[in-house]
């Protein structure tokens, strides 16, 4: 938005709202297509009864509430005939560190061994283990496929 903010500010006043209003156009188009279309990219659904249990599951896992309510809404709407696609900018929190290896030290303490925290975590990706909690209170038709936004829009 500065950069925008920025390019608007140099331009003459004339060309900055020919400016704005083609980009208020596209912005309307994308929006048509991604909610309105007969076939829309994106569903909005009301929001769904939240299983407690599988919250506090999933934020063990996750080890942040919001994150677990969100996933929880997602295996709600899954199992009420969803496609199991989550789509989620959260590469940190919810996608894990891809950069991470697979062979990445368990923490350990001053002495070398395990710090309580390190015991509990896996080397395995965080999308896999949020899907074994959901597997454990649900079954395999219940997990989710987690993509960012540009991988989805690449299938289609």
């Amino acid at each position: 938005m500065n950069r925008f903010r920025e390019e608007m500010g140099q331009l003459p006043e004339s060309m900055a709202v020919m400016r704005m209003l083609e980009k208020q156009a596209r912005l309307n188009e994308g929006k048509k297509r991604l909610f309105e279309d007969d076939d829309p990219i994106v569903t909005v659904t009301p929001a769904l009864g939240r299983d407690a249990t599988l919250v506090g599951y999933l934020e063990a896992v996750t080890r942040n509430d919001d994150d677990a309510q969100v996933i929880a809404d997602a295996v709600e709407w899954n199992r009420e005939g969803g496609s199991g696609v989550m789509l989620t900018t959260d590469e940190d929190d919810i996608l894990g560190d891809e950069e991470e290896s697979d062979d990445a030290a368990v923490p350990v303490d001053d002495d070398g061994l395990p710090t309580f925290e390190g015991l509990f975590e896996s080397d395995r990706p965080l999308p896999e283990q949020i899907n074994d909690e959901i597997r454990s209170w649900y079954n395999e038709d219940s997990t989710l496929l987690f993509l960012l936004p540009q991988a989805f829009l690449e299938q289609r």
